[in-house]
């Protein structure tokens, strides 16, 4: 596992302060977003095309940049605390494929207090097996989630191992909630401007139902890391949720999982989803496009 330090520009450390100023809890932002869903689509990049796809009972979306492959694709995993964020898909996932050049399939998985654990695992193992049912061999799938889809991605990923299945070729997990617990040592320190530990600690009783917090699919930083698919971990110094990044490396890294960690100096929980817009995130979406292609280029060489 190979760490990667960036440097902060002027303007990302502005519209860091911009994020603080709101002081907006998780919740307080899902109700934004339920209430003005609107005004989040218009965010959306309108050069990529989306298609509505039903599985089922479950929704997905397609998001195709002009010119992209058709034999490889991203499955992303939304973030929003597992009880929300679906009112973002449009945006982060269009961004997402543009930025990537590649098909993505969003999946708008069930979310607490409605639907706890193991529904968004149930739906992400489930679009993932449709995907490949389409003609997209594991060779060319990328895992990307942010945030809590960061931690589901992870989840995911262990429970295809625990099933004999073949793994994607990598994972992408940027600002990864790994730990829904909340004990790690970036949770007594950190000052996100993005993210408030007591409205994570409500989300994460919200998503575990009657299950344990420790539980490895819930919060899998307490699982097992051998047998992994490459992974690339992204992450901010301002983060809540550091540790969970910082310590998912070192077990991959113990574990002998290869992959790379990048963080940024000064920078906030998921900001290259929340802030498509800055340096910093147009720097980490093309460090994320260069490791799923590399990844994909070298399953193909192999096999």
């Amino acid at each position: 596992m190979k760490l990667y330090r960036h440097n902060c520009s002027r303007i990302g450390k502005f519209f860091t302060g911009v994020v603080g100023a709101s002081y907006m809890t998780v919740e307080d932002r899902h109700i934004f977003d339920r209430r003005f869903d609107k005004l989040c689509d218009l965010a959306r990049d309108r050069s990529v095309r989306m298609d509505s796809v039903i599985i089922g009972k479950l929704r997905c979306f397609w998001f195709t940049p002009h010119n992209a492959p058709i034999d490889r694709a991203v499955l992303y995993l939304h973030g929003g605390a597992y009880i929300g964020g679906r009112e973002n898909i449009g945006y982060t996932a269009s961004r997402l494929a543009s930025a990537l050049g590649t098909r993505v399939l969003a999946v708008d998985y069930r979310t607490a207090p409605k639907d706890p654990y193991p529904a968004a695992q149930h739906d992400a193992l489930t679009a993932y097996y449709w995907l490949r049912s389409q003609g997209a061999t594991e060779d060319n799938i990328s895992i990307v989630g942010d945030s809590a889809g960061g931690g589901l991605a992870l989840s995911l990923s262990m429970l295809l191992r625990e099933n004999g299945d073949r793994q994607p070729s990598s994972l992408v997990l940027v600002s990864p909630w790994t730990d829904l617990t909340c004990n790690g040592r970036s949770y007594g320190f950190a000052h996100d401007p993005a993210l408030r530990r007591n409205a994570l600690r409500l989300a994460a009783k919200k998503y575990a139902g009657d299950f344990d917090l420790f539980e490895p699919y819930i919060s899998p930083l307490f699982g097992s890391f051998e047998s992994l698919p490459p992974t690339l971990i992204i992450a901010g110094t301002r983060e809540l949720l550091l540790s969970d990044s910082v310590e998912l490396a070192r077990k991959l890294n113990r574990a002998g999982t290869p992959g790379d960690i990048h963080i940024w100096n000064d920078m906030f929980h998921d900001f290259p989803f929340i802030m498509y817009f800055l340096p910093e995130s147009k720097r980490a979406m093309g460090i994320m496009k260069d490791y799923i292609s590399a990844h994909m280029n070298m399953r193909a060489d192999i096999f």
